[in-house]
């Protein structure tokens, strides 16, 4: 098509860059304007609304999980985080626990912390050549006499 075709074309379809004409008037436009708003702003609240309530549900979830219902593994145990050096922090659950932090939870979670702990210095015992088992035990000073039995 050629150029001048083309602004014929476009002139009996109605030009891009301008609106047609609105049979409404100017205020059942502002009407209308309004309740798009309001209905944006009312899906937006019910994503919002749903946002929160799933973080909730999960938060539930995680604290249901702190919990057995055994009196024994729900009693709370207090200690300080000490671990290995390449260590700063253990993560269980999306909760964090940092080291040199004191901290209360339940003695099942405590268990699981305790383990994991144990691993981490048993692993690095291991990487730098320590034998835990050697540290560990207890030192005997065996001196011998001159007659050959230990003193």
């Amino acid at each position: 098509m050629e150029k001048d075709e083309q602004s014929m074309f476009d002139d009996d379809l109605g030009s891009t860059d301008t609106a047609p004409p609105s049979i409404l008037s100017d205020k059942e436009i502002a009407a209308a304007q309004a309740l798009a708003r309001q209905r944006i702003e009312k899906a937006m609240k019910e994503a919002e609304t749903e946002r929160v309530i799933a973080a909730e549900m999960e938060r539930i979830r995680r604290e249901e999980g702190k919990r057995t219902g055994k009196a024994d593994l729900d009693e709370e145990v207090s200690f300080t985080l000490d671990l290995a050096e390449f260590a700063d922090k253990i993560v269980i659950n999306g909760e964090e626990f940092h080291h040199g932090f004191s901290y209360t939870v339940a003695r099942h979670r405590w268990d699981s912390i305790r383990e994991i702990v144990f691993r981490m210095h048993v692993h690095e015992a291991e990487t730098k050549g320590k034998n835990l088992t050697s540290e560990y035990r207890r030192r005997h000073e065996n001196k011998l006499s001159g007659v050959g039995a230990p003193v």
